[in-house]
């Protein structure tokens, strides 16, 4: 079974978290890394998990309902 993120498919989860997290805390490469050492400084591993959840609707389909990504792919908020 493999595992989609985007357009990019990951053999498992273990290997797309990481991904998701990476893409979050960099801004998909916009953010150096001051600035995400600034992220990881002020707020805690819970934080920035909700706030890359809710901020690409990971929990949610298109309908802004359900568990889209999450469901689909079988993780929680505290995989992120």
């Amino acid at each position: 079974m493999s595992h989609q993120f985007t357009n990019l498919l990951f053999p498992n989860q273990s290997q797309m978290l990481p991904h998701i997290a990476e893409e979050w805390m960099t801004g998909g490469g916009a953010n150096p890394p001051s600035v995400v050492a600034e992220f990881l400084a002020d707020s805690s591993d819970e934080q920035l998990a909700a706030e890359c959840i809710e901020g690409w609707g990971l929990d949610c389909d298109e309908t802004g309902e359900g568990n889209a990504s999450m469901s689909a792919n079988g993780y929680t908020g505290q995989d992120v």
